[in-house]
């Protein structure tokens, strides 16, 4: 929720930007970091921190579609973005478990989702919405 309300109040500032998507995708993987090597009550901190980065990232990620394409061409952008997320979300605890089995360490389970978040972090830094 809190995403949401800043997303509101804030949305002419950060939709068509490249820099929420770097601040909140960097975030996301200190955050997830910091819950991979703290422990007790951070990682209940940790686990907000990244959620909140997480619902924030969808929100504007869902933003985009009418705002980069023709208006006859946005149910296609949207569902192929939805389609895509939906790929991903089946495929990471695939692979963390995969990865959990083959080393027999828990902590490595998360080791897909943070080369993804890194992948991520380095596309964002090829967003260009000037040419959009």
């Amino acid at each position: 929720m809190p995403a949401s309300v800043l997303m509101l109040m804030y949305a002419h500032r950060l939709t068509m930007k490249r820099w929420p998507f770097l601040v909140l995708q960097a975030t996301s993987i200190v955050a997830l970091l910091g819950l991979l090597a703290m422990n007790d009550a951070w990682i209940v901190v940790w686990a907000g921190v990244i959620g909140f980065c997480n619902a924030f990232l969808l929100i504007i990620t869902l933003a985009l579609p009418p705002l980069l394409s023709k208006p006859d061409d946005v149910h296609r952008l949207s569902a192929a973005m939805i389609a895509i997320g939906y790929l991903i979300a089946f495929l990471m605890p695939i692979a963390g478990g995969a990865a959990w089995d083959a080393t027999r360490q828990a902590s490595l389970a998360y080791a897909p989702l943070l080369a993804y978040a890194a992948g991520a972090l380095g596309l964002a830094w090829t967003l260009d919405f000037k040419r959009a």
